[in-house]
């Protein structure tokens, strides 16, 4: 590859695993969001104004392009909380 700064192994690394996170406040529908990027109900739902996320979960897929895909549902920030439950 003459005078280029891109290594050989550049298509590897592109093809490597992708991963999602998703952040926000409870009941704002982030498991909502993460199934439908998986295209399947691995998240529970249900009607909550709460948030129903108890414990950090992930699920993975493959996409149509063979790129797999890790998606990982947390439970939701309450910013009502006193500051330190939000930080920890």
């Amino acid at each position: 590859m003459r005078g280029s700064s891109v290594s050989d192994d550049w298509e590897f690394i592109a093809n490597e695993a992708q991963t999602v996170l998703m952040i926000g406040c409870k009941g704002e529908g982030k498991s909502a969001t993460n199934n439908n990027i998986l295209g399947r109900n691995a998240f529970q739902l249900r009607p909550s104004s709460g948030g129903v996320t108890r414990t950090c979960e992930i699920q993975r897929t493959r996409l149509k392009d063979g790129q797999i895909l890790y998606v990982i549902d947390i439970p939701g920030f309450d910013f009502n909380a006193e500051s330190r439950l939000v930080a920890k």
